[in-house]
């Protein structure tokens, strides 16, 4: 269980959340690192192993974000970013853990190898991609997608903005 929940119970009730990490994740200690830099106990917080498709620390906030989705019940997420964006392809792959189809607004960027392998990676994890050039653009799309999907599923997706940042 949730360290959080353990401490205070009576979160659990109040905050929608679903499990999907490894956690706590392991430290590991970086020996010559540490001999190198001059702390002779140097350590590292291994939150890349917080997930088996994905991990890191969006794994984490993806938790709450989804469980909120899960628990109104949606079916589908929309989700923005640039296109190379990490946080984009970690939602989509957790949504689709949960069944969730995800729909990602997202704007172009230049093109290193690593935003070629995320675009690669949501579309082989079914994400709906549409693609925005300026700010009026993207409400445009925004606005006509929520309708698309409102009418074609009967709700509207669930909106999870840039990198998650959410009060929850």
């Amino acid at each position: 269980m949730f360290l959080l929940f353990q401490q205070c119970p009576l979160l659990r009730a109040r905050l929608p959340y679903v499990s999907m990490g490894k956690f706590p994740t392991p430290t590991q200690k970086l020996d010559r690192l540490g001999k190198l830099m001059g702390p002779n106990q140097l350590y590292i917080k291994r939150d890349d192993l917080s997930g088996a498709a994905y991990g890191g620390n969006k794994t984490r906030k993806l938790e709450f974000l989804l469980g909120d989705a899960f628990r109104a019940k949606a079916k589908e997420v929309l989700i923005f970013g640039a296109s190379g964006s990490n946080h984009c392809l970690a939602t989509t792959i957790y949504a689709q853990q949960l069944g969730l189809k995800s729909i990602s607004i997202i704007k172009p960027q230049p093109n290193p190898h690593y935003v070629n392998c995320n675009l690669l990676m949501g579309h082989y994890y079914e994400a709906e991609l549409h693609m925005y050039q300026n700010k009026l653009f993207s409400s445009v799309v925004t606005a006509y997608q929520l309708l698309c999907h409102k009418i074609k599923n009967g709700l509207f997706p669930r909106i999870i903005p840039r990198r998650g940042a959410l009060p929850l």
